[in-house]
């Protein structure tokens, strides 16, 4: 990106003075604590938290201006003494870096990442902004420890941590996901779907490892918490427009800015994808809304809206014979079926934040969420309607005990959803006549939790946490077949505890360890399936609970190098296993315990300030201690789904003006495709390549993108069914395939 200075009116300069704001380039935020210097005559100052700054008493004539921030490349240029037409407006590109200091807000609190005592990822918005911008599983996979598949090149992506949520048919279940504060999942942990989200709003992705219960309540086996745009500082309009192989097409019309004393920030995409695969194309609509609203020197209001329209065909998995056969086939029953999803959503939601003399903050957040959803897949036509509301608030202080300083937490969730569901028979695609399910179910959970965190010394820190969570369903059964009436509720709680510290061994090194509980009650899909898979509540389940000890730390070496390394022991006991029985859908039972052992490892490199490599590699031996069903013995075998390895390596370059270019390499072991470890998944390995160019004049702003993603054309399956009953294990993923990018935006 080209830095550069243009002429801004805000207000006239002094005489012998040069004045004016830094801007972050990418959406002109204000560049807080930037350092801006005229070297020669050593006179230096910093920006304010609205990036202003002044640098009085300077002779007339032109001067040589330095500016610099954490997380931005330097850059030198040549201004007038004074000002000339008003204030300088200067636009500061990103600098590609693991050393900054980085703020991470995954635990609710916004906490330096070196005083976290627990695993912690992060994608930056450059890493989102060099993909095709469709699904998830095209910037998680970055992170060691995540592993996230789409099924068929869309948003329908699984999301898996340190193994947990690997075995979901579809969805994401026990993860908590997050969207400026407010959940994706229902009541019982489960996300059904991602379509309340897209890549081109978000400036931040961060995932948090680990058992999450004693904050988040039931279920999380760790948070992704997405972040959306901040408001640009002046009022700024975007266009971008994407396209790509398979027919991609993907319109972006994106409105930010500060009209004092509103913020404001609106996107608005349209996607269209024919699909690598037949019958797998994709329709659909989004649209994110937020308007902040100031309530004083303390106090902001944040309004927020999300509605989605999706259809998406789906091609459904293919045997090994079918793989082997035709890669890009649509799945023999997926399309006797016309197995298709049709989506309707809406997000509302309304935030409270408050600041407490100068050491307290209360936040709060309600939501309101509704969903319609029509789901014809293989013998089952699912229709159906889900409305959730709840909402979380959070009350944090600052506390001195003597030598020590607490961060206190308290706070809660509660969350409530009401599901209509008609499933049919699915005849041949239509809606057939006959009706397996007509039932309410009502999900609603409760959590309190406390959290401490204990500044003990400048270098060792103490974190103790806890919660109380609360799970009950109810199933009001409105058909009444199967056997008579199989209306029932049912309830799960219990108290998750952490206790974690942190040692720094220098400003930018420190070591950590934790041990925390976690609390997994089934999700909807698994509850909800009675004894016999005809509906109803299964009474015979009970809720998961999991240990995790884990230790890590983070290294940087000369502001050059950044290691960080995580080691952990996680036991799961009362493993929710399918039972292989059941009609017209498998049942589940506490079959199993697993143990989870892995290793990860990040390394970032700075080359050079425009060279950056980063190497990720994850290790996973996660086996099922405990596995006894009706179909076999699976005790001592690995668990399905996982690759013992994996390693991404990437190569970026960006220089001050404007020119970047990248590499992205990934290697992922071979794996099981079911329990009983005798069909695998051959291992892989891709290559991405992009080039990109950004440029600025005054207040316009263009960029364009091209890539090349899998290079060498290589035939891989990353997206794996564990246990289909009919074999179809195995989703392809796409051969070489092409994208382009190119966006402009004009700020006023």
């Amino acid at each position: 990106m080209l830095w550069m200075a243009s002429a801004w009116w805000v207000l006239p300069a002094e005489a012998g003075t040069v004045a004016g704001k830094v801007l972050d380039s990418r959406d002109r935020t204000p560049v807080a604590d930037a350092t801006v210097s005229v070297p020669v005559l050593g006179k230096s100052t910093r920006t304010s938290a609205t990036g202003e700054f002044q640098i009085p008493d300077l002779p007339d004539g032109s001067l040589e201006l330095e500016v610099s921030a954490a997380g931005f490349q330097e850059r030198e240029l040549r201004v007038t003494s004074p000002t000339e037409g008003g204030a300088l407006e200067l636009l500061l590109a990103p600098r590609i870096s693991f050393t900054d200091e980085i703020v991470v807000t995954a635990d609710r609190t916004e906490t330096p990442l070196r005083e976290v005592s627990q695993s912690v990822g992060v994608v930056a918005p450059e890493t989102m902004q060099n993909t095709r911008m469709v699904g998830l599983d095209e910037v998680l996979n970055e992170i060691p420890g995540v592993k996230a598949e789409a099924q068929n090149g869309t948003d329908q992506v699984r999301i898996s941590i340190r193994g947990r949520g690997e075995r979901t048919g579809f969805g994401t279940r026990g993860i908590r996901i997050l969207v400026d504060g407010v959940p994706e999942n229902d009541a019982t942990g489960e996300t059904p779907d991602l379509s309340g989200l897209d890549l081109t709003a978000l400036r931040r992705i961060e995932v948090a490892k680990g058992p999450m219960s004693f904050q988040y309540g039931s279920s999380p086996s760790g948070v992704v918490n997405l972040l959306t745009e901040e408001s640009a500082a002046t009022p700024t309009v975007e266009g971008r427009f994407l396209t790509g192989s398979f027919g991609y097409q993907k319109a972006q019309l994106k409105a930010s800015g500060t009209t004092r004393p509103l913020s404001y920030f609106f996107n608005l995409t349209d996607t269209d994808l024919d699909g690598y695969r037949e019958h797998s194309a994709l329709d659909d609509r989004r649209f994110y809304g937020r308007l902040g609203i100031p309530l004083g020197a303390s106090q902001d209001l944040t309004l927020t809206a999300r509605r989605t329209r999706e259809d998406v065909l789906l091609p459904g998995g293919l045997t090994a014979e079918e793989l082997a056969q035709d890669r890009n086939q649509a799945s023999f029953f997926y399309r006797l079926f016309d197995a298709r999803q049709h989506l309707e959503r809406k997000v509302y939601s309304v935030g409270y934040d408050k600041l407490i003399g100068s050491n307290g903050e209360l936040s709060a957040t309600g939501f309101t969420r509704s969903l319609e959803f029509v789901v014809p897949v293989p013998f089952i036509f699912l229709t159906g309607d889900r409305d959730s509301r709840g909402g979380n608030a959070r009350l944090s202080l600052l506390r001195e005990a003597g030598k020590t300083e607490h961060s206190l937490s308290f706070g809660g969730d509660i969350q409530q959803d009401r599901e209509d569901g008609l499933d049919f028979d699915n005849d041949n695609g239509v809606r057939g006549t006959t009706t397996f399910t007509d039932e309410r179910v009502n999900n609603d959970s409760f959590n309190l939790f406390f959290l401490d965190e204990v500044r003990l010394s400048d270098r060792l820190g103490l974190r103790v946490g806890a919660a109380y969570s609360k799970l009950t369903v109810e199933v009001k059964d409105r058909l009444m077949a199967f056997g008579g009436d199989t209306s029932g509720e049912t309830s799960f709680d219990d108290v998750s505890l952490q206790l974690g510290t942190t040692y720094q061994i220098s400003p930018k090194s420190s070591l950590y360890a934790n041990v925390s509980t976690g609390f997994e009650p089934p999700t909807g899909s698994e509850i909800t399936r009675g004894e016999t898979g005809a509906g109803g509540i299964n009474h015979r389940l009970k809720a998961q609970e999991s240990t995790n000890y884990e230790v890590g730390g983070r290294f940087s070496f000369r502001d050059r190098v950044y290691l960080d390394l995580a080691a952990f022991h996680l036991q799961i006991d009362n493993e929710v296993l399918p039972t292989g029985t059941g009609f017209p859908q498998g049942t589940f039972d506490n079959a199993g315990k697993t143990i989870h052992n892995g290793l990860e490892m990040s390394l970032g490199v700075d080359l050079t300030k425009d060279l950056d490599l980063r190497l990720g590699y994850t290790y996973s031996d996660f086996t099922f201690d405990k596995f006894v069903n009706a179909t076999g013995d699976f005790s001592g075998n690995d668990i399905p789904g996982i690759p013992p390895h994996r390693l991404s390596l990437s190569l970026l370059y960006r220089n001050p003006y404007g020119f970047g270019a990248g590499v992205n390499w990934r290697f992922v072991d071979k794996f099981f495709a079911e329990d009983a470890n005798e069909v695998v998944n051959d291992s892989f390995q891709s290559t991405n390549l992009h080039v990109s160019y950004e440029h600025a004049v005054k207040n316009l702003k263009f960029s364009v993108l091209g890539g090349v993603n899998n290079v060498f054309d290589e035939e891989y399956v990353d997206y794996v069914v564990i246990n289909d009953g009919f074999g179809g294990y195995f989703y392809p993923s796409p051969k070489r395939n092409y994208l382009g990018n190119v966006s402009l935006s004009w700020s006023f």
